[in-house]
């Protein structure tokens, strides 16, 4: 299991660059099903290897930002985004701005203190998303079974 578990890591880190790397993908280079993935994942981790690739993909995508040479295709192509449409998507769900906004933020107020701050708003929002599924996963516990042979139903 121990493998198992410092695979997911490192499998995400050789792969995150390639759009097509999803979680299916992990799954069958580990040799597990995803839903075993996921609960290695959750276990060890604290969130589900959707969050972990993307997180992956998002930090790469905010170091790029930096770099003016780079136009958003080439952005995308290094950090595992199939098209700048795609790359929009995340970073407005992730940390509520385009990429386009980032950048100029970045190149008009100093970029180390602005890539800590979306750094920070990231982490921020994948412990939302754990919190919510701890809650989650107390309220399943809680919950009794239900039998489907008890006639008092």
């Amino acid at each position: 299991m121990k493998k198992k578990i410092t695979g997911i890591h490192d499998t995400i880190n050789k792969e995150f660059t390639k759009p097509e790397f999803s979680v299916q993908q992990l799954a069958d280079h580990l040799g597990i099903s995803t839903t075993y993935l996921r609960d290695l994942a959750w276990r060890q981790y604290s969130m589900c290897p959707y969050d972990m690739i993307e997180n992956k993909r998002l930090e790469r995508a905010l170091s790029l930002l930096h770099d003016e040479s780079l136009n958003m295709y080439e952005i995308c192509r290094q950090s595992g985004y199939a098209n700048p449409h795609t790359l929009r998507d995340a970073f407005k769900k992730r940390l509520g701005e385009a990429p386009a906004d980032i950048r100029s933020r970045l190149h008009q107020e100093g970029r180390l203190m602005v890539l800590q701050s979306y750094l920070s708003q990231l982490k921020t929002n994948l412990q939302k998303t754990f919190n919510i599924g701890m809650k989650r996963s107390n309220k399943l516990r809680k919950t009794p079974a239900k039998n489907a042979f008890d006639s008092r139903s």
